[in-house]
């Protein structure tokens, strides 16, 4: 049975829940790293408390990389640690899946006070970091339009490795009637 690690989630919703069955469905042994504790109904066999802090977090990933011993993860770039895990697990040649979310690539600050020099320089990080993310991952999960445009400019060979999953409803070509 191949095995996978799903990382970088702060939560896990029940919307979620069709994709673990669906890997369960093609015989995929999946466990679940979560980083925040509010997932405390999921935590048993498939789920993980990453824990409170980096440092633990950390550690808790190299315990389950060790002792779960999977050949891909699933990285989603919610967290700032999305670059450990990834390194990491190139480092011990994992294959790595990069999930990409909303604005991570272009800094995006709408939802942040402008003025907080820190919070300016967390976001400005995790931008530098998950654009080194997209180096080092096997395959990159585009979800918004704009990545691609953006990977474009950080590095047109990053485009081959981009799997597009849009969020969006297509609209037609088609112009309705007036």
């Amino acid at each position: 049975m191949r095995k996978l690690l799903i990382v970088g989630l702060p939560f896990f919703p029940h919307k979620y829940q069709y994709l673990l069955d669906s890997y369960k469905d093609i015989d995929v042994n999946v466990k679940v790293l979560l980083n925040a504790e509010n997932g405390g109904e999921f935590i048993g066999k498939s789920f993980d408390y990453a824990g409170k802090g980096k440092f633990k977090r950390i550690y808790n990933y190299l315990k389950i990389l060790y002792f779960f011993r999977p050949k891909n993860i699933d990285c989603y770039d919610y967290s700032i640690l999305s670059i450990v895990y990834i390194l990491i697990a190139r480092l011990f040649g994992i294959n790595v899946r990069f999930w990409l979310i909303g604005g991570e690539l272009i800094g995006d600050k709408q939802d942040f006070n402008k003025s907080s020099f820190f919070l300016n320089f967390i976001v400005d990080m995790k931008m530098h970091f998950s654009k080194i993310c997209l180096r080092f991952a096997n395959v990159i999960y585009a979800k918004e339009h704009h990545h691609i445009y953006t990977i474009k400019k950080i590095n047109p060979k990053l485009l081959k490795k981009v799997e597009q999953i849009y969020n969006c409803v297509p609209v037609s070509d088609n112009k309705p009637d007036s």
